[in-house]
């Protein structure tokens, strides 16, 4: 009885129309070996509100996320802040990409030949800024870079 009541008195501070922030759906894609900008090893990511296709163009709005490594062979979780060692872009349906001006990927599960899992979160030039969750099915291997 006492919980209760308690409970009740702490629901009663709660400001009228204040509630919790929803909760936003996970966001699905593909990943697989890729080519850093100087034909090192990479991996990339495609990820996208609507359902991808394994190595599929995203039709509508999408997320291209790089990791400029090899697939790491280490202990996960993995966070990887973006800049030099990688980049996230939000791309329209046309293909046009804005890059992010700050991006965080922590990657919680990473699978060569199944796939990837983990959170985001990214700000835009204009300020605006984004986070979530992801899994992401393995799409394959590339040709080897360089």
């Amino acid at each position: 009885m006492r919980n209760a009541v308690l409970v009740v008195v702490l629901a009663s501070l709660i400001p009228a129309g204040v509630h919790a922030a929803p909760k936003k759906a996970t966001i699905k894609g593909y990943i697989g070996k890729s080519c850093a900008p100087w034909d090192g090893p990479a991996f990339h990511m495609v990820l996208a509100k609507e359902a991808l296709k394994p190595c599929e163009a995203a039709k509508g709005k999408s997320l291209s996320v790089s990791f400029y490594q090899a697939m790491p062979a280490v202990k996960l979780p993995i966070e990887m802040d973006f800049g030099r060692t990688g980049a996230l872009s939000l791309c329209d349906a046309k293909g046009a990409c804005q890059a992010a001006q700050k991006a965080t990927v922590t990657l919680d599960r990473l699978e060569r030949g199944k796939g990837a899992s983990g959170t985001y979160e990214y700000t835009l030039k204009n300020g605006k800024t984004e986070r979530g969750t992801f899994e992401a099915v393995w799409c394959g291997d590339t040709p080897k870079c360089g």
